[in-house]
């Protein structure tokens, strides 16, 4: 699949995400098995992704990246450290550096100012006490 198609089907998911773990999942799942090959332009979609749509749609994708960055960190407790070249190894969290670099964007996108985005304020911060 070339990068375009990813970026076409991620984006395709992303619109279809829901807050149930299988919707989750599916969307961790993709941005994981491309990352290696597209996980910059899969960056960009999700960061487009939060500031588009319903108040509701943009705590789904943080439900998302805390799912992607947890099951990131749990798969790389479980592999062996190969003795391969650090480059490799360090391309491998570009989702939490990403995350970590644009969280008050994010954030800001769901939980923005005003009375709208109470409901998304208290799983927002149960989210980044974790």
């Amino acid at each position: 699949m070339d990068p375009f198609e990813v970026r076409m089907q991620f984006l395709g998911l992303l619109r279809k995400l829901s807050a149930t773990q299988q919707s989750i999942q599916k969307v961790v799942s993709y941005a994981l098995k491309y990352f290696a090959k597209c996980g910059e332009d899969l960056w960009e979609c999700i960061m487009e992704e939060c500031q588009k749509g319903s108040i509701n749609h943009h705590v789904n994708i943080l439900y998302f990246l805390d799912s992607l960055c947890e099951t990131f960190l749990l798969a790389k407790s479980h592999q062996p450290q190969p003795a391969e070249s650090s480059s490799r190894q360090a391309n491998h969290a570009f989702y939490i550096d990403y995350v970590a670099r644009d969280l008050a964007q994010i954030v800001e996108c769901v939980v923005p100012v005003g009375r709208q985005s109470l409901p998304n304020l208290t799983s927002t911060k149960q989210i980044l006490k974790r």
